[in-house]
């Protein structure tokens, strides 16, 4: 038995949009208030998008794709190009994918807790935002 090309992308695709459909559900449970304006086409539509990226860097697993439109969810769906630091650390090959995933992780952890710790101090003193 053999496997033609048309075969192989027909599966590939149908992967691809099962793995669509699972990020969709993911999204939407943990970042609700984040996608709560975006239809479910236009989601699909970044989600594509975000995941030929994510690819582009050279991150491969399902895992480190997850994550990657994890933070495009968060901080926008363009997050690396919109950060030059983004795509200059996810393209630097001399550490393996997850580590580069997790560096970006981590500072945007940091200015997410910088600014919890902005909104705190300035609650404290009266200061709007």
């Amino acid at each position: 038995m053999r496997i033609r090309d048309a075969q192989v992308e027909a599966l590939r695709d149908v992967r691809e949009a099962n793995f669509i459909e699972e990020l969709v559900v993911h999204l939407r449970t943990h970042f609700p208030d984040e996608l709560k304006d975006l239809s479910g086409d236009s989601l699909r539509q970044e989600l594509r998008k975000g995941l030929a990226r994510a690819r582009g860097y050279g991150l491969a697993s399902g895992e480190l794709q997850t994550r990657f439109v994890g933070l495009a969810a968060l901080f926008g769906w363009a997050f690396d190009l919109d950060e030059p630091w983004v795509a200059k650390a996810l393209s630097d090959t001399t550490f393996e994918p997850d580590e580069r995933m997790n560096r970006v992780e981590t500072r945007f952890q940091r200015r997410l807790e910088t600014a919890a710790r902005n909104a705190k101090a300035r609650a404290a003193f009266g200061i709007e935002a």
